[in-house]
């Protein structure tokens, strides 16, 4: 099989000596960090290389004593063409041959190479897994090698304390057993246990960051400063893991002293927020942000500089967005994280006496008589001259540009403008039905018709429109 590598294996004394050690190490390392339980369902992200077969077959010896369900995933990025297929009928094979149940993913993710975007693509993935079964823990095969890589890269670029803490042991359902074990230590292993793997061509193309450091940097460390380079940085990454959980836990409390949660809301109350060091603050916006993408969103640092900026230098009504659908508000005494609602995907249509619902409104329109006419001083409530409506009638959201004649104010205006002198709060106006007859609009739902569409003496028909709102979450 081409690509496909079977070690001979060593004596069979010495190799289950040193198998039966570095189980042992494994068994201890996911316990003394919590990463498994009992009776755990775990999911090893399998891409048929060295590492991640490793940590199946070392899965696969543990299984019984723990009683865990076994099981695999593996993503084929569709990139690497033939090799790709190759690896993903090796782990099939592999799978099979180890009655280990499979779930094989194919994405196309061609001209996206880079290694932030198969990462990005493969976290999706992974959280497909995480909502089909809410308890599953999936296993990846970082090692201790990839940790000192990750540590070096974010100390060149310059990064923030956590980023210089490493890959963590665990991120929610995401657990890394092997990080506690080098490269070198692994291959031993897949040796003694005459484990086959494949190796990916890209592991050594140096036009990947990873791989310079990998193939240049560090084995220019090893020759500087031997072994001990790797002890050296296990240590190191203890301490700064160690003084980072200790700056969280002081965070977490001057969090959950300053951010009020109101349904998809998130408050800080500026006045003691402002008093706080640069450090806390830049921590709990990035506590705001992780509430809305727990795991599938990593903020740079540079962001979180400028949304800091923007929460210390700018004007009462600014917004920031952060990412698509989550908006930072600047308001007098307070900073709002918001969703953005979605807009309506498409423009709904209203037919002659139709309710329709949408979005947890309801809207009607029904025809009546003249002496039907009752006006009250409900809003959600409005009657219509009907001569001049050609049906059906259209309802969507507020669009920048829009304009209409407010009833009483006897000229056209912005529809913006009127929301601004109506106190409408930025988000709230996203979240108002429009109805329109053709490109003008007749009532801004709840709030005010257009002049045009009044009852007057010489009114034919007359129609009665009715708004139910929402209910607040």
């Amino acid at each position: 099989m081409s690509g496909v590598r079977v070690p001979a294996p060593l004596l069979y004394l010495l190799g289950t000596s040193l198998r039966k050690t570095l189980i042992n190490q494994f068994k201890t390392f996911c316990l003394t960090n919590h990463l498994i339980s009992n009776e755990d369902l775990i999911f090893v992200a399998l891409s048929g290389g060295i590492d991640s077969m490793a940590l199946l077959h070392a899965f696969l010896q543990i299984q019984d004593e723990f009683e865990l369900e076994i099981r695999a995933i593996h993503i084929n990025h569709g990139v690497r063409g033939a090799e790709a297929e190759r690896d993903e009928q090796f782990v099939r094979r592999q799978c099979q041959s180890l009655n280990v149940p499979l779930i094989v993913s194919k994405l196309n993710l061609k001209g996206k190479t880079d290694e932030h975007s198969l990462r990005d693509a493969r976290y999706a993935e992974f959280e497909k897994i995480v909502q089909s079964y809410p308890k599953a823990k999936i296993a990846t095969g970082h090692t201790l090698n990839d940790n000192l890589e990750t540590f070096l890269m974010r100390l060149a670029k310059g990064s923030s304390l956590k980023g210089l803490t490493g890959i963590p042991r665990q991120r929610g359902p995401y657990i890394r057993p092997f990080l506690f074990l080098t490269r070198a230590e692994i291959s031993r292993f897949v040796q003694q246990n005459q484990i086959p793997f494949v190796q990916d061509s890209s592991n050594q193309d140096l036009n990947y960051l990873r791989n310079k450091v990998r193939h240049k940097l560090i084995p220019h460390f090893e020759e500087v400063f031997g072994k001990a380079i790797w002890s050296g940085a296990t240590h190191t990454l203890e301490h700064l893991n160690q003084f980072y959980q200790l700056f969280e836990q002081e965070s977490k409390k001057r969090y959950q002293h300053l951010v009020k949660k109101e349904g998809q809301t998130l408050t800080i109350e500026t006045e003691h927020f402002k008093d706080l060091h640069p450090l806390y603050r830049k921590q709990i916006l990035s506590y705001c942000i992780s509430a809305y993408y727990p795991l599938n969103y990593q903020i740079t640092d540079q962001q979180l500089e400028d949304i800091q900026k923007f929460a210390e230098q700018t004007q009462t009504g600014a917004r920031f967005s952060i990412k698509n659908d989550l908006i930072l508000l600047k308001e007098r005494e307070r900073l709002r994280f918001v969703r953005e609602p979605d807009a309506l995907k498409t423009v709904l249509r209203l037919d002659k006496n139709q309710t329709i619902e949408f979005d947890g409104w309801k809207l009607s329109i029904k025809q009546i008589e003249r002496d039907q006419i009752k006006f009250t001083q409900n809003p959600d409530v409005e009657f219509i001259c009907g001569d001049r409506l050609v049906f059906p009638l259209l309802v969507r959201y507020w669009q920048e540009g829009d304009r209409f004649c407010p009833l009483g104010l006897g000229k056209r205006q912005k529809l913006k403008e009127f929301f601004v002198n109506q106190k409408i709060e930025w988000l709230q106006k996203k979240q108002i039905p429009i109805l329109l007859n053709g490109n003008e609009i007749v009532w801004v739902c709840g709030l005010r018709l257009d002049q045009r569409y009044r009852i007057t003496k010489t009114c034919k028909t007359v129609f009665k429109l009715e708004l139910i709102k929402r209910r607040n979450n």
